[in-house]
């Protein structure tokens, strides 16, 4: 399992992230860029969050940025 789904105190690594970022005051919207392969992964942990759908990343990080850029 990809270490950003795994837990700590009981919730996936990704979710206490994206919550910090969701609950930031002058924060509008969370654009998550995923690996293709971590999709029911990634739906699993935010289940029932207010984030834009994932995008696929791409092979660098670079590529990756642009994607959820675009």
């Amino acid at each position: 399992m990809p270490k950003s789904y795994r837990q700590l105190a009981g919730e996936p690594l990704i979710r206490m992230s994206l919550r910090l970022f969701s609950e930031h005051h002058e924060i509008d919207l969370i654009q998550p860029v995923i690996h293709a392969d971590d999709a029911a992964f990634y739906e699993t942990a935010t289940m029932g969050m207010d984030v834009l759908a994932p995008v696929n990343g791409g092979a660098a990080r670079q590529a990756s940025v642009r994607a959820g850029l675009e």
